[in-house]
C-alpha cells in the first residue's frame, strides 16, 4: 500500500477514534495535543503491525533466517530509550525512524525549532551514552 494511502486512511482513523472518544460535557483541554497523542498511538501500532509481518517468509521452502540478533539489538534499543526522557525519545523517535525535520517536529509539537533541535541533540546524546554503556560486556 502506498504511504499516501497508509496517510489518508491514518487521519481517517484518527478522527474517527476522535469523534467516538469525544465527550462534549468535558471536551480535552488542549485537543491539539490529544489528536496528535491519538494519531502518533495510530501510527506506531501501524508501524509495528507492519514490522510484525515483515519477517514472515513468502515461500514454504525458503530457509528462515536466524533472527536472535536483531531482538538482542531491537531489546537493546527500546532499553535505551527508555532511559530517556519521554519527549527526548519521541523526538528522536520521530527524527530518526519516522525521517521528519526539527521543523516539521516543532509544528507537531508546537514548540519552536531552536528547543527541538536542542532536545535532540541532547537525546542523541544521552541514546549514545546508554547505548555504550548498555552493549559492554
Amino acid at each position: 500500500m502506498p504511504i499516501h494511502d497508509t496517510a489518508a486512511d491514518l487521519l481517517q482513523d484518527t478522527f474517527l477514534r476522535a469523534l467516538v472518544a469525544f465527550d462534549p460535557v468535558q471536551p480535552p483541554s488542549h485537543l491539539p495535543a490529544w489528536l496528535y497523542r491519538i494519531a502518533t498511538n495510530l501510527a506506531l501500532n501501524t508501524l509495528r503491525r507492519r514490522r510484525r509481518w515483515r519477517w514472515l517468509p513468502f515461500q514454504t521452502d525458503a530457509v528462515a533466517v536466524g533472527f536472535e540478533g536483531a531482538v538482542v539489538q531491537s531489546q537493546l534499543i527500546r532499553n535505551c530509550l527508555a532511559q530517556l526522557r519521554p519527549k527526548e525519545a519521541e523526538t528522536l523517535l520521530l527524527y530518526e525512524y519516522v525521517g521528519l525535520t526539527s521543523v516539521e517536529i516543532a509544528k507537531l509539537t508546537g514548540e519552536k525549532p531552536s528547543t527541538v533541535r536542542v532536545r535532540l541533540s541532547r537525546a542523541s546524546t544521552r541514546f549514545c551514552r546508554f547505548y555504550d554503556q548498555e552493549s559492554q560486556p
